[in-house]
């Protein structure tokens, strides 16, 4: 589902079957996993594209994180820190998925941000 404004939407998990129980575990244990996806950006000035943004992972690091970035324009990349080179302007939904094992059990956490280059 997709939502017209940013912000926090509360999510309520019901569970009708009992051989549901493994998946409420699973969404535990992700959100109390000793990782987010916060991410922060600094873009190098220029008056005209191409415009250079470099990209990086701002919560508590952990050994053995994977790091997906998609840069809004179609582009993806990987790593804690990256360097993305957007051709026009405009304004880009950058989204980091960072991925961790928590006991034994894989957890993705995502964080999306609106990057405004329009002017």
């Amino acid at each position: 589902m997709r939502y017209r404004v940013s912000g926090y939407v509360a999510v309520v998990l019901t569970v009708l079957l009992f051989s549901c129980n493994k998946l409420v575990k699973d969404i535990t244990e992700c959100a109390a996993a000793p990782f987010g996806a916060n991410f922060e950006w600094t873009a190098a000035p220029a008056s005209v594209p191409p415009l250079r943004v470099e990209f990086r992972y701002t919560s508590t690091a952990s050994s053995g994180l994977r790091y997906q970035w998609e840069f809004g324009d179609g582009s993806t990349g990987s790593g804690g820190t990256v360097t993305h080179i957007y051709q026009t302007r405009g304004v880009f939904r950058v989204t980091l998925s960072v991925t961790g094992d928590v006991d034994g059990e894989t957890c993705t956490k995502t964080q999306h941000k609106d990057l405004d280059l329009s002017q």
